[in-house]
């Protein structure tokens, strides 16, 4: 258990549009307060659910932090179908989350982009035939 300062879930579209969001664990609810964090943590906590989904392969997901003494930790990042219900993420983020997903799939649609539902190891991992790497490890 981390006794968190501060508490985040991310709602991401595609594998990298991240937007965090105050939430209270504690009464399972969001606050609209579009300055929780500051802009360092912001953008880690963007990073880091960036990382998260593109490890997953991951279209979309909610994915919640506990914030301590400023350093994020990522604590929920499971949420391939997640919780977009009206009444529970407020109204005024559940036409965010509309107007986010309908621009992802008219996007994808258009561009005929198929989404790679899992993630390529080589190029996380910095592995494969762009690094040079082609066999076993221990040959190059």
């Amino acid at each position: 258990f981390i006794d968190f300062d501060k508490y985040v879930r991310c709602f991401t579209f595609g594998k990298t549009d991240i937007t965090p969001v105050a939430y209270d664990p504690r009464e399972r609810r969001y606050l609209v307060e579009h300055r929780y964090l500051s802009a360092d943590l912001g953008a880690r906590v963007v990073r880091d659910a960036q990382t998260i989904n593109m490890a997953l392969g991951y279209e979309m997901n909610t994915i919640e932090f506990a914030v301590k003494d400023e350093v994020p930790y990522a604590i929920d990042y499971l949420n391939a179908a997640p919780d977009f219900e009206r009444d529970r993420i407020t109204p005024f983020y559940f036409v965010h989350v509309v107007e986010k997903m309908a621009r992802l799939v008219i996007d994808r649609a258009l561009n005929n982009d198929t989404s790679r539902c899992w993630p390529r190891w080589e190029e996380m991992l910095g592995i494969g035939p762009a690094s040079g790497f082609t066999g076993a490890p221990g040959k190059v």
